[in-house]
């Protein structure tokens, strides 16, 4: 699969994420999100089998992933043809979509992010920056 990022969580465990929609086929989509705690792999997969589970990250394609200081990851995906998310949390082996947790979050597909010390949330999309202010819980 084509690497598109790749980042370290608080854990020192590598995450890694593919464009696994270069393949047409269910079967193959896998490999889209993995972590590597140095010994072993997780293959975090979306959508196994053309089942949309709600509580994994929600597109085989992850473009960007970021780690903030309280340990979320923050996993931009293209959104696939049925599935408006295009931003997931993720800690201690709970998933959240952007748009469960913020109203009126537009859908444009994030290039870059980057969190800074006040641990603001920027995106960098095609239709410009957008600032996320959270307070984790």
């Amino acid at each position: 699969n084509s690497v598109e990022a790749i980042t370290t969580d608080l854990d020192g465990n590598a995450w890694i994420g593919n464009n696994a929609l270069l393949y047409l086929d269910y079967d193959y989509y896998h490999g889209a999100l993995l972590e590597f705690d140095g010994n072993n792999w997780t293959d975090y997969r979306a959508n196994p089998n053309g089942v949309y589970d709600p509580n994994a990250v929600v597109s085989n394609r992850v473009d960007e992933i970021a780690c903030d200081r309280y340990g979320y990851l923050w996993i931009a995906t293209e959104a696939e043809w049925k599935f408006n998310y295009n931003l997931s949390l993720f800690k201690n082996g709970t998933w959240k979509n952007l748009s469960d947790v913020a109203e009126d979050f537009p859908h444009p597909f994030i290039r870059d992010i980057k969190i800074d010390k006040s641990n603001t949330v920027w995106l960098a999309t095609q239709l410009g920056v957008i600032s996320i202010t959270y307070s984790p819980q």
